[in-house]
């Protein structure tokens, strides 16, 4: 067997190769390349950890969209020649939408609404230590892990909602560094 064409497969035809790389059942083996199961009987696999996750916003995330936040706002501002201009004006104009429509409360409820779950989980809480008899005093104290994640939540959402806020003030603004802050 000194054919040329079988010398890549140590003298053997390629039927006799394709055997030794398929299992004595004649299944494919896979290449293992380390990384698959590790070795030695398991010694070192590693054991799933089991964390709580805490409802505390993220401190650094919650900075950032604040940033964000004030940067539109300075833009808006355009260096005080905004306020400077409003304030020249020759009489005080009031927007009719802002005597009618209280900003603030709405961020307000719009953060609760989107934290609403957390509200209802505390007042259920409370109505269940209602039912035992618990003295109110101790009711809150009781309860105070899901009041505690429903202000978690707050805190988190409400920077959220006013970015939103002040993207959508500044969607017809005609500056471009304005449009370019908004992304």
């Amino acid at each position: 067997m000194n054919d040329p064409r079988f010398a890549f497969y140590g003298g053997k035809s390629v039927d006799d190769a394709e055997k030794k790389v398929a299992g004595d059942d004649g299944s494919k083996q896979s290449h293992k390349f380390g990384w698959e199961e590790p070795q030695f009987g398991g010694a070192f696999k590693a054991k799933p950890v089991r964390r709580q996750l805490s409802t505390k916003p993220n401190d650094f995330e919650i900075f950032k969209e604040m940033a964000r936040s004030h940067r539109l706002v300075e833009a808006m501002s355009d260096a005080g020649e905004t306020e400077k201009a409003m304030a020249s004006r020759v009489e005080v104009y009031e927007l009719g939408p802002i005597k009618e429509i209280n900003v603030n409360k709405c961020i307000e409820m719009a953060t609760h609404r989107t934290c609403g779950e957390f509200w209802k989980a505390y007042t259920m809480c409370r109505e269940v230590e209602q039912k035992r008899k618990t003295p109110v005093e101790k009711q809150h104290e009781i309860c105070s892990g899901w009041y505690e994640t429903y202000g978690h939540c707050l805190d988190k959402n409400s920077t959220t909602v006013m970015l939103n806020v002040l993207q959508a003030m500044t969607a017809n603004d005609p500056s471009a560094n304005v449009q370019k802050l908004r992304d």
